[in-house]
């Protein structure tokens, strides 16, 4: 895909799923075996019922795999092109590198709009959907663009297994970057942050109001 100036963002596994497709493609030719047989032969049929079950149970087992992936195009533009396309709102002299989102057009005017309100007050944007469909790419360009303005970005992304961990996403913030302003924060907050990213031991779950306000100091003395 480089070859051809893509850039691969995202990548998804759909082996379990597409053994769920082949099994419901058996039962509706089982289903419509009166009908197959005339149109097809009994050996056609016959042979088409056997490779269809016999590649649910392959990709159930593992051995045959189907990924969807998702990429997105790079191409190097001017600073009038890379201005007009809102994903660089302040490009710097000479060329920029552009990452162009197709048909993400609205997603990103309205992420625009919601960044440029942020001097105003606090802000916010959801991206939901189903998976596979280029939230990731999206959430990378808001993020990019917000870092072109000038905005002080953190960023927590924890994965779908981390969903009942506790303070998963305060973990991320704090790694990336937040964990300088630790040493200015009370002991209680301090201790509680740190137990979060398991650099203390601390006896139970860290005290989540500990965690909230230390959280926000950190906040604070990078802002």
């Amino acid at each position: 895909m480089g070859s051809v100036g893509l850039e691969v963002r995202h990548v998804e596994g759909l082996r379990e799923h597409y053994a769920l497709t082949l099994r419901l493609w058996v039962g509706k030719l089982e289903a419509s075996w009166d009908q197959a047989v005339p149109e097809v032969g009994p050996s056609r049929a016959r042979i088409r019922r056997l490779y269809v079950a016999a590649s649910a149970l392959g990709f159930e087992a593992g051995g045959i795999h189907l990924h969807q992936v998702l990429a997105m195009r790079v191409a190097r533009r001017t600073e009038r092109d890379a201005a007009a396309t809102r994903l660089v709102r302040r490009p710097t002299r000479g060329e920029t590198m552009v990452r162009e989102v197709w048909g993400r057009g609205a997603e990103l005017r309205q992420a625009s709009r919601m960044l440029e309100s942020v001097p105003s007050g606090p802000a916010a944007l959801i991206l939901d959907g189903e998976e596979g469909i280029g939230k990731t790419t999206i959430w990378d360009s808001v993020v990019s663009q917000a870092d072109t303005l000038g905005y002080g970005v953190v960023s927590a992304r924890p994965v779908a297994s981390e969903s009942r961990l506790a303070f998963a996403g305060v973990a991320d913030l704090l790694r990336d970057g937040l964990d300088e302003a630790l040493t200015d924060l009370p002991p209680p907050q301090q201790t509680a942050l740190e137990g979060v990213m398991l650099q203390v031991d601390v006896e139970g779950s860290p005290d989540p109001k500990a965690v909230a306000f230390g959280l926000h100091g950190c906040l604070q003395a990078v802002a």
